[in-house]
This record gives C-alpha cells, sequence and structure tokens, in this order.
C-alpha cells in the first residue's frame, strides 16, 4: 500500500495546528473568568471523567471491530483488533492519518483484509455512527431546546436535516463511481478505489444483522459519551443537556474521518467551541471543556496503546521516516 497519498503536506499540516491552536489559546485567555471552575474541580471529578474516558474505548473499538469483519467478511478477534485501535489512535494524535494507515496495514498483513475492505469499513463506522447520533440528537434537541436556532432554524431540523444528508453521501457515491467506472465494472487507479470503498460502506450499510448489533453497542457508546461530555462541561461551570451532548459527539465525529493535524489538535477545539455557542455556551469555555477532553482522553489513550503497541508504534515511526 503507497500511503502517500494518505499524507497531509507537513508545511499545511503545521500552519493549521499553529493557526487553530492560537484560536483556542485566544478564546480562553479573551475570557479569563471561564478558567475560574476549574479551581473547584474535585479530584472525584477528574477521576470520574478519567474513567469515562477508558470505558468510551471499549464499546467504540467493538463497533469498529464488528462493521470491518462485515466489510471484509474476515473473523478478527477482539482483543487483537482491540491492540490495532487503540495503537491506530495513538498515532493518530503523532502523525495526521497514521492511525489509519497502521490499522490498514496491520489488518492486511494478518488477516489478509484489503485495504479498499478497510477503508469501506471505516467509512461505513463513521456514517452509521454519525447518522444514530444525529437522528437521536434531534427529538432530543426539540424536546430540551427548541427555541435554540442555527441560521435561523430550529437546530433541531438542521441535525435532522444533516443526518438525511450523511445518510444519502455513500448512496450517492456509490452510484456515480459505478456509472463512471469502467465498462466491465472494474476500473483502476483512483476510480477504482473510490468505487470499492464506496461498494464496501453501501454493503455494511445495507447489512440488517450488523445494523441491529450496531445500534445496540452504539446506545452503549453514547451512555459513555452524555456522561463524559456533561462531566466536562459541569467542570467547565455549564450544564449540558443530553440532546446537545449527543448533538456534539454526532457533528464532532465527522472531523475523525479527516485528519489534517496530528489528532485533529485544534480543529477538534475549534469545532467544540464552535459547537457549544450554537447552545448558549461561551466559545471560551467550549474551548476550555474541548482542552479537557483532549488532555484526559489523550492519556487514557496513550497508557493502554505504551502498554500493548510500544514496538509496534516504534517500528511504525522509523518506516514513516525511512526513504519510500
Amino acid at each position: 500500500m503507497n500511503d502517500d497519498r494518505l499524507r497531509v503536506p507537513r508545511w499545511l499540516s503545521t500552519a493549521l495546528l499553529v493557526a487553530t491552536l492560537g484560536l483556542v489559546v485566544w478564546l480562553i485567555a479573551r475570557d479569563r473568568p471561564s478558567l475560574d471552575p476549574l479551581r473547584d474541580l474535585s479530584a472525584g471529578a477528574l477521576v470520574l471523567i478519567m474513567v469515562l474516558q477508558f470505558l468510551y474505548l471499549i464499546p467504540e473499538s467493538y463497533r469498529q471491530e464488528i462493521v470491518i469483519e462485515s466489510s471484509s467478511a474476515r473473523a478478527i478477534p477482539s482483543f487483537a483488533w482491540f491492540r490495532i485501535f487503540i495503537v491506530g489512535r495513538f498515532l493518530n494524535t503523532l502523525v495526521p492519518q497514521g492511525g489509519n494507515v497502521y490499522r490498514a496495514l496491520r489488518l492486511r498483513s494478518d488477516y489478509g483484509v484489503a485495504v479498499t475492505r478497510f477503508g469501506g469499513g471505516m467509512a461505513a463506522f463513521i456514517v452509521m455512527s454519525v447518522v444514530a447520533s444525529l437522528f437521536t440528537a434531534a427529538p432530543l434537541l426539540a424536546w430540551q431546546s427548541p427555541s435554540t436556532t442555527v441560521a435561523g432554524l430550529p437546530a433541531s431540523l438542521v441535525v435532522l436535516l444533516a443526518g438525511i444528508v450523511v445518510t444519502a453521501v455513500p448512496v450517492a457515491a456509490a452510484i456515480v463511481a459505478r456509472r463512471l467506472g469502467s465498462p466491465r465494472g472494474e476500473s483502476a487507479g483512483f476510480l477504482g478505489t473510490v468505487s470499492r470503498v464506496a461498494q464496501a460502506t453501501l454493503a455494511a450499510l445495507t447489512d440488517q444483522r450488523l445494523l441491529v448489533k450496531f445500534l445496540g453497542v452504539w446506545g452503549v457508546t453514547v451512555v459513555v459519551v452524555v456522561a463524559l461530555y456533561r462531566a466536562v462541561f459541569d467542570a467547565t461551570g455549564w450544564d449540558l443537556g443530553i440532546g446537545e451532548a449527543v448533538a456534539i459527539y454526532a457533528l464532532l465525529q465527522v472531523s475523525s474521518f479527516i485528519v489534517l493535524t496530528p489528532g485533529n489538535l485544534g480543529i477538534q477545539e475549534l469545532g467544540l467551541a464552535a459547537l457549544a455557542a450554537l447552545f448558549g455556551i461561551p466559545a471560551a469555555s467550549g474551548a476550555l471543556a474541548a482542552a479537557l477532553i483532549r488532555v484526559t482522553g489523550w492519556i487514557a489513550i496513550a497508557i493502554p496503546s505504551l502498554a500493548f503497541g510500544t514496538r509496534d508504534i516504534r517500528e511504525f515511526l522509523r518506516s514513516r521516516r525511512s526513504p519510500a
């Protein structure tokens, strides 16, 4: 697999990182009273946030596993996949798209999973997760925050429309890729890759047994996410509603599929601050909450990653530095 196509130019990644982090720091610095609630942050609250960050990784890993297994028709042992999953998460915080490349290479070498099948599985995972979250958040927002608007429209309606659009994207991509392919249906190069990924995504999305299993595990995930987000925003002095927490989680998931800076550092924080502002929470408090999620989440990822995959991490980073 030639992973050069997945790399973001280093200068662009660095420029985005500096610019977005600068904006995050500026948002917090211009509203210093937003830092006051952190002085009252108890050890118990911090421990609760850390525990929820660890718990989040378990259903998240399993949801990815069952989607990739369905997409590739390959059985992957759960613990083996968890190691690949967690090391990939850690590598994504160091190298843009590095974790996704690592996962694709490991699955291909260890279990014979084609790269396009992995790509289709990951695309299906993102679509299914985002759609489930958006369609859940829409009625919750209509019930809890009926007066919240986005560009003059009720927030619940905007979230619902976003869910419909996200649902339609893989279907449209599969149709377009199929029509633009060669007469024999086996187009090569970039178009062929897009076509195979789109078809694998659509196949996973139409697997009824997978959908039932996925939604069951997703339910566990969203309970942990809501508890985590509410605990974090409570630490910054704000009460976050259940619908608002689910909506923020859904919209932030979109950013995880295209990594422009290491771990989308800066970009994710700005996104969360902007989304929090839509629900009446000051952008500075949103940025502070995002920073707290970032730090505790990184610790939760780093500990098992270094415990399970230190050698893999070293070898992967060394291969990235070697000439092609």
